[in-house]
């Protein structure tokens, strides 16, 4: 099992794992502690995933299509957490398709400090155990 640790300090998005790394690992839960003093935090949890131009499309003006878009799919969405208080995520929440070639994870937080911790635990894909990652 490999542990992530983050500490979230702005209200920035934060890219957890990019389209390879979510090919390599499997999430079996995800803490998110709040760790402001007063300030209740919303919180959301997100896949971007890239749609690339298919080969030999024309936009309007018919030239080659060569425009990527971008959807996000949200796993939770400006969820509150009070002060001082821990969501956890399980591997039953986590909805991902771990063989996509073109998502990434990323989280944002509310308050402009952050004030949030994260625990990532995952496996590695096929199955093994792997060596705690720290991102602090």
């Amino acid at each position: 099992m490999n542990v992530t640790y983050q500490n979230i300090e702005s209200n920035s998005a934060v890219e957890l794992f990019n389209a390879f790394e979510l090919k390599e690992i499997n999430i079996k839960s995800i803490n998110m502690c709040n760790t402001d003093d007063a300030v209740t935090n919303k919180v959301s949890l997100y896949l971007s995933k890239i749609k690339h131009p298919s080969e030999g499309t024309l936009d309007i003006y018919g030239r080659e299509n060569t425009t990527e878009t971008t959807t996000t799919y949200y796993l939770i969405k400006d969820v509150s957490i009070p002060a001082g208080t821990t969501l956890q995520l399980d591997s039953s929440d986590i909805c991902i398709d771990y063989t996509s070639n073109d998502c990434k994870l990323s989280f944002q937080s509310s308050n402009a400090a952050g004030k949030i911790d994260l625990i990532i635990k995952t496996t590695s894909a096929a199955g093994g155990s792997g060596t705690t990652q720290n991102n602090y």
